[in-house]
């Protein structure tokens, strides 16, 4: 299973800006295609809500990404 992992250092204003916006963005895309599809999970939701939420206080930080794929493919 590949992973790729990223870690942003925040140590400024601009840096918290960056990560608060990019959460807004995540949050608000990920809460659309949830609502559209069958099974939405209000855990994952919940989950991003509360990150978006601690990224508000403009405060020094880590954001750390990371994403593993699988070696299965979608069912269409």
């Amino acid at each position: 299973m590949p992973r790729h992992e990223a870690t942003l250092d925040i140590d400024s204003e601009t840096d918290s800006h960056a990560v608060r916006h990019l959460m807004e963005v995540m949050y608000d895309t990920l809460r659309e295609e949830l609502r559209a599809s069958d099974g939405a999970s209000k855990e994952t939701l919940a989950d991003f809500k509360e990150i978006r939420k601690a990224t508000e206080a403009s405060t020094p930080g880590t954001l750390k990404l990371v994403y593993e794929t699988r070696e299965e493919s979608f069912e269409d």
